[in-house]
């Protein structure tokens, strides 16, 4: 019963959330201030997203009734739901839709390396006498951290991180 809740609530949260991003794309052709509406939306969405990653891995240490796996739940489905949305627009925002995919093609490469690595460091911290909670607990502390990290940025002093050229360099 908890993964059906988990998969129809990440099922909302994700058509939300692309929602979320329509109106805020319709913002920013509507604005005088063309990027720092949408990108304060878009910082905003992805501290949500780490608030839940937060929530959910202090949760998980937590859980000792019925009642407190579905929180759980409902914790982990809203920051899966958010992660592939949010996190796609943010980086096509950041760095522009053409170079999405070799974007991705690190991201991927590095969340394979972290899954290989993930397992090995968690049984290493366990055998070496330390409860696996502390791990859960730093994951917690990162998305803490990070949550401080989007809402305290100004997109006012933002730029993209990939330049595009100029139109009279194309012309040349």
């Amino acid at each position: 019963r908890i993964l059906a809740l988990i998969s129809v609530v990440s099922i909302c949260v994700s058509i939300a959330s692309g929602l979320m991003v329509e109106y805020l794309q319709r913002l920013r052709r509507q604005s005088l201030y063309p990027k720092p509406p949408h990108r304060r939306g878009l910082l905003l969405m992805v501290a949500v997203q780490m608030i839940m990653a937060s929530a959910s891995s202090f949760l998980l240490t937590r859980i000792t009734s019925l009642s407190g796996a579905i929180c759980w739940a409902l914790c982990f489905s809203a920051m899966s739901g958010l992660q592939d949305i949010v996190i796609l627009s943010f980086f096509a925002e950041l760095f522009g839709a053409k170079h999405l995919g070799a974007i991705f093609a690190v991201v991927t490469a590095d969340m394979t390396c972290a899954t290989a690595l993930g397992p090995a460091a968690t049984a290493y911290f366990v055998e070496s006498g330390h409860s696996q909670q502390w791990f859960l607990f730093l994951s917690a502390f990162s998305s803490v951290l990070a949550v401080l990290c989007c809402v305290t940025a100004d997109p006012k002093k933002q730029t993209s991180l990939v330049q595009m050229p100029s139109s009279t360099s194309q012309r040349m």
